[in-house]
Parts: structure tokens; C-alpha cells; sequence
């Protein structure tokens, strides 16, 4: 190294030029010769200088006492001439690629810019003896200032993004040693690294911007909402005076921001860490700042609809799109706009999940187990007690509140002679069938149960009671689960605004979730229509009849599919496509009688003359098959 480059580095920047002319004057004579053209006009053929060596140069220097500690003030003029020469940094004229190298500028802006902003931290006295402690300590300090979420990387992280950070301070310094005129290599720049690059700046609670790993494992919440709670109409449920959201079987807890709807993340353990933002559509999609809903499969976008979408499997989920008409691109429309779901395909999304339960709860009350057993809807039961053709029909069901109010009562609008009363304590705690068998006599358990009506027959014990009831409250729901189907559909339907109400009263077969629709997609003046005259828009009612021809179409695809609903549109798709296929002898005839062999025909194909005739009875939604002299056709 010569010594003007060893002098150079000590020198401020802006001071370099001033400083190595007067030195060049010090150790030469220089002679300036301006040639001019030869006819003595003054034209521009350059300046030509002699340097002549100056035998005896003196050199004029002056030396200061450092009256401070000499480490103190060294560090701090080091830091001074850092900051200084920052301003002054030459503009990099090589062939790097012009996008790669404002990519990487970009990075280095980011964290230069967040390092320089916490240089108030290490303007502190540097104290020898306590050096490394101070250092540990600012280095950490450092990491806080610029990062956010420094407590929760996996060891290493750490150590990377100190690095990085500094290895853009020394480039710093490094790049304030070039004249003005030089060249920043590439090679200059600090090597990039991928964990930096992926961090993106955000601005914490405290408002200072820092950078965040776009990660959100740390912020997975331990407390885990009971299973039996219901998600409410946004998908949050609500436990211990806080709302969680669960997402790909991971639970966050959640707090409403600033502004209304919008809703951020909250660390489970340091509640003043970045809060990563949350977007919904208000009916149970949500997606996280660090998502791409875009790039999500097929079977992502339907299930981080809602908590209803991700029970069903992907071949249930295949199915409700193929009879809702719905495909992925509207899926991603959705998510990207934060919009609500079809109406086809969330009122479709609602009879799946209703068949679902019920033959879950049917599983639940034929299983063995008695702590499955005590899984099953506890108001499925009553409504099934009561629709028992053994109860009595003068004793009708309530459930109390602590304080003996009535919370619902079976029937619901009937006055009953005399009631069984359970309290909700009650049916929390799992005792539902012991309290309605203690509640009954003898003579009404006997009959209730199905055992012998003897009076002097003694009745099993409690638990065997409570065993062959739940059996007989299974065989029962799987007689009635049509019945159970339509009751909780139309409990559903019964849900919307007055508005909905309306457009539901004109046009039957219109469901709550094509009304809310047909009403999100008014206009103003359609709306103040529906409110103050009550009466619904030409458009509208247009609109309602299309629905209405979409909601047929659904429902006889879900009879080929559900097992709770009966469709006889369903019966003639099935018989109309079993026809259609290759091979099916046209001298067969298939009937669907309704109860008997001799019942009413209810579907049929194939000709009347057909010499080959089966007959399908159709049940208490069962099918039996018979031959053409009724018997088991097997």
C-alpha cells in the first residue's frame, strides 16, 4: 500500500482532493503551459503540466493533546467520519445488471437506513475493561432496534442478521474511501443472505419501522378452544374474553385494530411485538399478511373458506363444487377480494354439513363407548324423546336456567299437561337421559324403553336404562333423519333480516343464503324499496326465479349424495342415467313404490310390457327391493 493510500484512509472524503493538491505543491513545482493555436486565437487543445521535484520541501504540520480517554476519541471520531463519508459516496458505475442491482441496493437501504436510525445507542462510551460486555450488549440492542421478533428466530438467525447488519456498516465505511471518480464493484457490496432477504419491513406497535420474519409459528396460540364450541358468523370463536381464529389446525388469538373489521394477531406471550394483519370477508374466510392466497391449491381455497368448508374431506369438497357449479377461479376471487361466498355454494355447503352431523350424531349414540355417547347433541335427543311414538303426548320437554327460567321447551308452541324439567347444568354435564328417565314413572319409562309393561317386572338398573335408550333414540334418528334434516334446514332459513324474509315469503324454494344475495347486490333504490314499501323490484324478483331454478338443480344432485334428504327429482336423475348406460337391457322395468309393493308409483323406467319387472319400496327412507311376485330380489 503506498502512503497516500495508508494517508487516505485516515483523511475525511470531501477533504481528500484539497488535502493531496497541497500536498503535490508541497514536494513539486508545477508548470502549467497553455498552447494556443498559431494564430494567437484562443482554441481548447488541453493544459500540458510539468512536475518538477522540489529539492528541500517543507512540510507544514501541527499536532493537538488528546485531553479525553484516547479510546473514547477515537471511536468517536471513527463514528463521525463514518456518517460523514456517507454523504458523499461515489454512484456505482459497473456492469452489474441494473435490476439486480437496485434489488440489492434496496436490501442494503433497508437495514443501512434502520441501522443508521439506532445509532444513537452506539454513540455510548466504549470502556475497555468492560468491553465485551458493552459490545454483547449493544449487539443485541442493535438486533432489537432494527429487527422485530429478535426473541423468537431458531438459533442462528440471530448470528446471520448481526452479520449482515454489520458487513453493511463496514461496506459503508469501505465505499467512503473511494474518490468520487472510482468504480463500487460488485464485489464491494455485502454478501446477501437469503433469511435477510425474505424479512420485510413493517411498523411495530411502538411505531418505529423495523424488519420481521414473515412467520407466524411464534405466534401460535397454547390455548386450544373446547371442540364442542361454535365458531361464530365471522369463524372466531370466542373463550375466555378473547377471539381465536384457527387456521390449517393452528389457533391464533385475535384482537379487533383501529379500525373496525380490521384484525391483527397477538404474540401468545409479549402482547407489544408486531401484530401480523388478518383480512376477511366477514363469513368465516380469513387469510394472514404472510399468505399468497393465489398460490393455493385447490383444496386450500375451499377449506380456509370457513370452519364449516374445512370439515369436509376433499371428495366431499370436489362434490359440493360440482353441484354448486362453482370452480376454483371463483374460489380465488374470493379469497383475493375478500368476498362472500355463492349463494349455491353456501347453501349447498349448509344441507352437507347437516346430512354430516346427523349421521355423526347417529355414530355417536349407536357407539359403544359411553364417553362418545355423551358427544351427541344433547337437543337432537329432546327433539327426538319427544317425537317418540312411546312419550307420552300430554308431557312435554323444558330445559332450565339456574334460576328456573325457561330456556326451550319441546313441543315449542304447545302447552303440555305436565313437563319433564332438565336444567342446563345438567345437559353441560353429560347427565341428559338420567335426568329424563328419573324425571319419568315407572309405567312411562317401562313404555319409553320397550320393556315388558309388567308392573311387578323390575326395571334394569340406571345405567342399562340409559344404555338401551340412547340404542333406541339411534334406530329412531336413523328412521327420521329426513325429518331431522328438514327441521334443521329450515331452523337455518329462518335466520336472515326482514328483508330476506320477504323475498323468502314471494318466492318458496328461495334460501336465506340467495336472499342475502339477491339483497347485497341491490341497489339503493331497490333496498329503500324493500324497506319502505315492502315490495320487491321487478329486477329482483327476476333475479329470485333464476335462484330459485339454481336451488332445483342443487337439490337434485344432493339427493344422489346425502343421505338425509329425499328428492323424488333426485329418484328420476338416478333411474333417467341408470337407463343411459351401455349395456342396460331395455327388457327391464324398475319401479320406486312408495311404503308397499302395491303402492303408489312414485318413479319408473322401462315399458310397461317389459318382460323383466323389479319394484324398489321406498320406506321411512329406506329402499327394499322386491321382484315381480314381491319377493326379495336379491
Amino acid at each position: 500500500m503506498s502512503f497516500q493510500q495508508f494517508f487516505s484512509r485516515l483523511m475525511d472524503h470531501d477533504q481528500l482532493a484539497a488535502f493531496f493538491s497541497a500536498l503535490k505543491h508541497t514536494y513539486f513545482k508545477v508548470i502549467i503551459d497553455k498552447p494556443n493555436a498559431p494564430d494567437y486565437a484562443l482554441r481548447d487543445f488541453g493544459i500540458a503540466e510539468e512536475f518538477v521535484p522540489i529539492s528541500e520541501p517543507s512540510i507544514k504540520y501541527s499536532t493537538s493533546r488528546v485531553e479525553d480517554d484516547v479510546w473514547e476519541t477515537l471511536y468517536s471520531k471513527k463514528l463521525a467520519k463514518i456518517f460523514k463519508d456517507a454523504k458523499t459516496l461515489a454512484v456505482s458505475t459497473d456492469a452489474e445488471d441494473r435490476k439486480t442491482r437496485q434489488d440489492r441496493w434496496d436490501s442494503i437501504k433497508r437495514i443501512g437506513m434502520a441501522l443508521f436510525n439506532a445509532a444513537l445507542f452506539v454513540v455510548a462510551p466504549f470502556v475497555p475493561v468492560i468491553g465485551e460486555i458493552m459490545l454483547l450488549q449493544m449487539a443485541y440492542q442493535l438486533l432489537e432496534d432494527v429487527y422485530e421478533g429478535v426473541h423468537d428466530w431458531v438459533e442462528g438467525k440471530a448470528l446471520e442478521a448481526y452479520e449482515h447488519m454489520f458487513s453493511i456498516l463496514e461496506t459503508t465505511v469501505q465505499i467512503g474511501l473511494f474518490a468520487a471518480s472510482a468504480k463500487i464493484v460488485g464485489d464491494l457490496l455485502p454478501k446477501t443472505s437469503a433469511f435477510v432477504e425474505n424479512l420485510k419491513p413493517v411498523k411495530s406497535n411502538d411505531g418505529v419501522t423495523r424488519l420481521w420474519q414473515p412467520d407466524l409459528t411464534p405466534y401460535e396460540h397454547p390455548t386450544q378452544p373446547p371442540a364442542t364450541l361454535v365458531a361464530n358468523s365471522k369463524g372466531l370463536h370466542r373463550y375466555n374474553d378473547s377471539e381465536f381464529l384457527t387456521i390449517d389446525n393452528k389457533t391464533y388469538r385475535v384482537q379487533e385494530g383501529g379500525r373496525p373489521a380490521q384484525y391483527r394477531i397477538k404474540h401468545p406471550v409479549r402482547p407489544q411485538t408486531y401484530s401480523p394483519r388478518l383480512r376477511h370477508n366477514g363469513s368465516g374466510a380469513w387469510s394472514t399478511e404472510t399468505e399468497t392466497p393465489l398460490q393455493w391449491t385447490d383444496a386450500q381455497l375451499f377449506r380456509r373458506l370457513g370452519p364449516s368448508y374445512a370439515a369436509f374431506t376433499e371428495e366431499e369438497a370436489a362434490n359440493i363444487l360440482a353441484i354448486s357449479r362453482t370452480d376454483n377461479a371463483v374460489l380465488r376471487s374470493i379469497h383475493d377480494n375478500a368476498l362472500p361466498a355463492p349463494a349455491q355454494l353456501a347453501d349447498t355447503v349448509q344441507r352437507f354439513k347437516i346430512d354430516k352431523d346427523i349421521e355423526q350424531f347417529i355414530a355417536q349414540l349407536e357407539s359403544p363407548d359411553r364417553a362418545t355417547r355423551l358427544n351427541a347433541d344433547p337437543y337432537t335427543q329432546l327433539q327426538l324423546l319427544i317425537d317418540n311414538e312411546h312419550w307420552s303426548a300430554t308431557t312435554g320437554l323444558r330445559v332450565l336456567d339456574p334460576e328456573g327460567w325457561v330456556i326451550v321447551q319441546y313441543p315449542p308452541e304447545t302447552i303440555s299437561a305436565s313437563y319433564v324439567n332438565i336444567y342446563a347444568s345438567q345437559i353441560e354435564e353429560g347427565e341428559l337421559l338420567n335426568a329424563v328417565l328419573e324425571e319419568l314413572n315407572a309405567s312411562d319409562s317401562r313404555l319409553l324403553l320397550g320393556v315388558s309393561p309388567a308392573i311387578g317386572d323390575e326395571l334394569p338398573n340406571l345405567q342399562v336404562k340409559i344404555d338401551k335408550l340412547s340404542s333406541n333414540l339411534a334406530h329412531q334418528a336413523r328412521l327420521k333423519r329426513v325429518e331431522l334434516f328438514n327441521s334443521r334446514y329450515t331452523t337455518l332459513q329462518l335466520r336472515g333480516n326482514a328483508e330476506s324474509a320477504l323475498l323468502q315469503q314471494a318466492f318458496p324454494g328461495l334460501s336465506s343464503t340467495g336472499a342475502q344475495e339477491l339483497i347485497w347486490h341491490a341497489q339503493g333504490d331497490e333496498v329503500l324499496q324493500l324497506l319502505n314499501q315492502k315490495t320487491i323490484p321487478i329486477r329482483l324478483q327476476e333475479e329470485a326465479r333464476w335462484q330459485v331454478m339454481e336451488s332445483r338443480v342443487s337439490r337434485t344432485y344432493e339427493g344422489m349424495f346425502l343421505n338425509s334428504f329425499y328428492n323424488p327429482d333426485s329418484e328420476w336423475l338416478t333411474l333417467k342415467t341408470l337407463e343411459s348406460l351401455p349395456g342396460w337391457s331395455k327388457e327391464v322395468r324398475l319401479e320406486i313404490r312408495e311404503d308397499t309393493f302395491e303402492g303408489k308409483v312414485l318413479n319408473c323406467i322401462g315399458e310397461e310390457s317389459a318382460p323383466i319387472r323389479k319394484i324398489l319400496i321406498a320406506s321411512e327412507n329406506r329402499y327394499s327391493a322386491r321382484d315381480a311376485l314381491d319377493q326379495e330380489w336379491r
